[in-house]
C-alpha cells in the first residue's frame, strides 16, 4: 500500500497470497444443498483466478443441487472467471465465527 502511494504502479506492487480458508471435510463436488443445511455449513464460493471467497445464498438452489452442479453455473462477479468452486465453510472451531469474505 506504501509503494502505491509513492507513486509506484499496481503491477509493481507485490500481490499477497490470500489466507487459507476453513473449509471442510465434506467439501467435494457430490455435497447436497440439503446435505449442507442439515450439517449447519453454508455455500460459499471461491475463485481460483482472482482468489475472491463470498458467501452464496443457498436458498437459490434445489435441495438437490450438488456443490459441483453450483459451481458449473457460476462466474466470478469481480472478474468475470468461469474459473470458480463451490464449497462448504463451517465456523472457526476455536471462535465460532465464520470466516470473512475476501474481495
Amino acid at each position: 500500500v506504501a509503494s502505491m502511494m509513492s507513486g509506484a504502479s499496481p503491477a509493481s506492487v507485490p500481490r499477497i497470497a490470500p489466507a487459507p480458508l476453513r473449509l471442510t471435510d465434506l467439501d467435494d463436488d457430490t455435497l447436497t444443498i440439503e446435505n449442507l443445511r442439515t450439517k449447519g455449513m453454508r455455500l460459499g464460493v471461491v475463485c481460483g483466478h482472482c482468489h475472491r471467497f463470498r458467501y452464496l445464498n443457498e436458498n437459490r438452489f434445489a435441495d438437490t443441487d450438488t456443490l459441483g452442479d453450483i459451481a458449473k453455473k457460476l462466474t466470478c462477479n469481480r472478474c468475470r472467471s468461469t474459473d470458480v468452486e463451490a464449497v462448504a465453510v463451517s465456523r472457526d472451531p476455536k471462535n465460532g465465527y465464520w470466516p470473512a469474505e475476501r474481495s
